[in-house]
């Protein structure tokens, strides 16, 4: 298949046409990453009086979804027609169960709240609505404001301000909490709302907000009012970034810069410009470097062209990154219309990271999309499918209605094979005992320790994310562990709990943050160990959160599922309520983690449509606190089943698509050396070799699983260690157990010789070992002459 082709699994490859819209409408779009490249666009019409903005759901086959809103639209307008919103751009944030549409109505800007059906949700502010425009200001006509959610649901609004009085306009950043009211934490003012000035007297702008993985520094672009462009940094606190150019800003001395932004790597920024050539125009890219110097090495001395070969003309609107490769959206034109004036194909381009055009789309390197009377690409975003990486992109102009419609491209042939690639070893990247990763001593209480896990651990440097066994040991006081990726806010999220005294692990899929690094931070001082047993490529059908996001917490009493959970009564999460179409699911990553338990038992967590099965996530005793990972399918909704009372908090780090590298199973047991053959402990030393590819519905040519590994009624504390068979035990640890205790720990894996992983215990110990997902990719079997546990 050719660079850019029309994806055949997307609405047959056409082009959809959103209904209603009409000659002159300007249109966006925000992808749901709960839907499986599912989108909302954003549609306003040209007319006067405007009427108010609408919100269009298209699910991930190419059709407008009928169950959101009325007929798959939803007008931006309270029900008593009281409030509303005329203009929207790159104003829609999902963020769990709650769609947030920000935009302007005259010179106000307003945040209303809906749900992911497209019905008011008055749980956010006054009956679903908030007005955010900055006191004494009115708002630019021209640049409705940008919505972005923080990992924790803290909302930020950003755009362009002028005093009421008259004078030099500003940036503001206006950010709430989730439920509507002003974060008044942000900014020395202790109001929630910024203004920051770009070093040049101005009257209007128009511009884009973007950055690495849309986390903090918050990076602004725009052109001023002498068609200057201009980027920001807002830190995470509200003050600006002081070593980024000057005091936070960089204005570009060349003209027609600023007309989009988008991060890659952690540490570059892309900026989208006009470039001059003789009489004609073409598209532009200028890199940037994390403090604000221009990258001069990126094409040719800063600039990354459209060649002239290429496109006469070309304009661009919109810029992404995707996997690796810069891609523009805009128009272009190599001929005239019937009046004269310039024909405008639809066109989007691709830019190597080292600033060269990628030949290999569409004709000549741009691949137009639409040939009828002034179309442009407005936006675009990744979008992975069955034939490849592809690229949804929003096309607006055209004679005659409806004028918006929405295609995916598909850019890459190579579909990822596998989510994960498992090490052949673990590889320890971080023990504070000896001064592996961190000055030897007990990371203190309340500290961040940034580490490195890129480079020789034989993770790569454009990794997306890690499995990471995190392990606290010698805490004097019970406490907490939170990883997150560095750059971005610490999540109000827990990866590990632990008692006082205890060594207690837990499996971590960990995005990465800028430079390759993660972040832990403890609330009480403890030794950390923590080694690496897969990574996540940037090809990697895996989808991390920008960081854990807390979606069940039973000790709250807004929550849901509010009050202890146990026997009868279960805990249920809904994370799809839109329908899913048939045959695409989804699974979700999540971190459970029991607290206040009345009593001993365990956590089975299961899709709700499927029996409860014969397996469990997590075990526990009277009063104590201890999490797991867990991945399972999600589209039906997921059961968490405790066997006695006990409180539930639940974090997602991530969702998956099913029959992609991903595939998750309804929790099976293949081993349980209390019965069956083996009906004995494990000897201090031992190596179980489990026999897992060809059982329990992996593949035998699987490559990699996920286990959820229990040791019970081991003699003494010990640890336990799981490793493909055929090479030597690693220096590493997937478990933790003191005498007598019962502890569980998933643990991603290679899968080795003969289709088997292979468990060490140091100690006497029975084992439990159920599956949780397996990864396809492994091609070959080699038989190994040992005898083979089935279980």
């Amino acid at each position: 298949m050719a660079h850019a082709a029309a994806d055949p699994s997307w609405n047959g490859g056409a082009e959809l046409p959103i209904p209603g819209t009409t000659v002159g409408a300007t249109a966006r779009m925000r992808l749901d990453v709960a839907g499986g490249g599912a989108a909302y666009v954003t549609v306003m019409e040209q007319a006067n009086p405007l009427p108010p903005a609408r919100v269009v759901y298209v699910d991930w086959t190419g059709a407008i979804s009928a169950g959101f809103g009325v007929g798959g639209s939803m007008t931006v307008q309270s029900a008593d027609l009281s409030q509303r919103i005329d203009d929207v751009g790159d104003g829609v944030a999902q963020r769990l169960n709650r769609l947030y549409v920000a935009g302007r109505r005259g010179g106000d800007w307003f945040v209303s709240a809906w749900t992911l059906s497209g019905q008011q949700d008055t749980g956010f502010g006054t009956d679903g609505w908030v007005r955010v425009t900055p006191p004494g200001h009115t708002v630019s006509p021209s640049w409705p404001p940008v919505l972005r959610v923080d990992p924790d649901g803290r909302l930020v609004v950003v755009g362009w301000v002028v005093p009421l009085g008259g004078g030099a306009g500003r940036l503001a950043y206006v950010r709430l909490h989730p439920d509507g009211t002003a974060d008044t934490s942000f900014g020395a003012a202790g109001t929630g709302v910024v203004l920051q000035a770009i070093g040049r007297e101005v009257d209007n702008t128009t511009g884009s907000v973007g950055g690495a993985f849309g986390s903090y520094p918050l990076h602004v672009t725009g052109t001023n009012a002498e068609g200057l462009g201009f980027v920001t940094a807002m830190g995470i606190d509200g003050v600006p970034v002081a070593t980024f150019g000057t005091q936070g800003v960089v204005v570009d001395s060349f003209a027609g810069c600023g007309r989009g932004i988008t991060g890659a790597n952690g540490n570059e920024l892309y900026v989208l410009c006009q470039y001059p050539i003789f009489a004609a125009q073409v598209v532009g890219v200028r890199r940037f470097t994390i403090d604000g110097a221009l990258d001069r090495s990126f094409g040719d001395g800063g600039w990354a062209l459209v060649p002239a070969s290429t496109s006469a003309n070309s304009r661009g609107q919109t810029i992404g990154n995707v996997d690796g490769r810069i891609v523009v959206g805009g128009a272009t034109t190599d001929a005239t219309d019937i009046f004269g004036g310039p024909d405008w194909d639809a066109a989007m381009w691709a830019f190597t990271r080292n600033g060269q055009l990628d030949l290999g789309v569409g004709e000549r390197g741009v691949e137009r999309i639409r040939a009828t009377g002034n179309a442009d690409v407005v936006d675009l975003a990744r979008a992975a499918g069955p034939n490849g990486v592809s690229v949804a992109a929003l096309v607006t102009g055209g004679p005659s209605s409806p004028s918006v419609s929405l295609t995916r491209r598909v850019l890459s042939s190579a579909p990822a094979t596998t989510s994960a690639q498992p090490l052949q070893t673990a590889q320890r990247v971080l023990d504070t005992r000896s001064g592996v990763g961190a000055p030897a001593g007990r990371l203190a209480g309340g500290q961040v320790l940034e580490l490195s896990v890129t480079g020789p651990s034989g993770v790569p440097a454009d990794a997306l994310a890690v499995a990471l066994n995190v392990t606290s040991t010698e805490s004097d006081l019970a406490g907490y562990v939170t990883v997150w990726p560095c750059g971005t806010r610490r999540p109000t999220a827990s990866n590990l709990n632990w008692t006082a005294g205890a060594t207690v692990p837990n499996l971590v899929y960990a995005r990465l943050g800028t430079g390759g690094r993660v972040c832990l931070f403890s609330n009480v001082a403890t030794h950390l160990i923590a080694d690496v047993t897969a990574y996540f490529g940037a090809d990697t059908d895996y989808e991390p959160l920008p960081a854990p996001e807390r979606i069940i917490d039973t000790r709250s009493p807004t929550d849901a599922n509010a009050g202890k959970v146990g026997g009868a009564r279960l805990a249920q999460l809904s994370l799809l309520p839109l329908s899913v179409p048939a045959g695409r699911t989804r699974a979700a990553v999540l971190n459970v983690t029991v607290t206040e338990p009345d009593a001993p038992g365990f956590v089975t967590v299961y899709p709700c449509d499927e029996p409860r099965p014969l397996a469990s996530n997590l075990n526990y005793v009277a009063g104590q606190t201890v999490a797991n990972l867990v991945t399972v399918r999600s589209d039906g909704g997921v059961c968490f089943f405790a066997s006695s009372t006990t409180h539930l908090v639940v974090d997602a780090q991530g969702l998956v698509p099913l029959g992609g590298g991903h595939r998750p199973l309804v929790p099976t047991r293949l081993l349980d050396t209390r019965e069956g053959q083996f009906a004995r402990r494990t000897l201090a030393g031992e190596t179980v070799f489990l026999q897992v590819g060809g059982r329990a519905g992996i593949a035998a040519s699987a490559r990699a699983v996920t286990l959820n590994v229990t040791a019970t009624e081991p003699e003494l504390g010990g640890f336990v260690t799981v490793f493909p068979c055929g090479g030597g035990v690693p220096v590493a640890s997937n478990l933790n157990v003191g005498a007598g205790e019962t502890r569980a720990n998933a643990a991603t894996v290679g899968i080795g010789q003969a289709g088997q992983v292979c468990l060490y215990t140091n100690i006497a110990t029975h084992l439990v070992v159920d599956v949780a997902e397996w990864f396809p990719g492994r091609s070959s079997i080699e038989p190994m002459p040992v005898p083979v546990l089935t279980g």
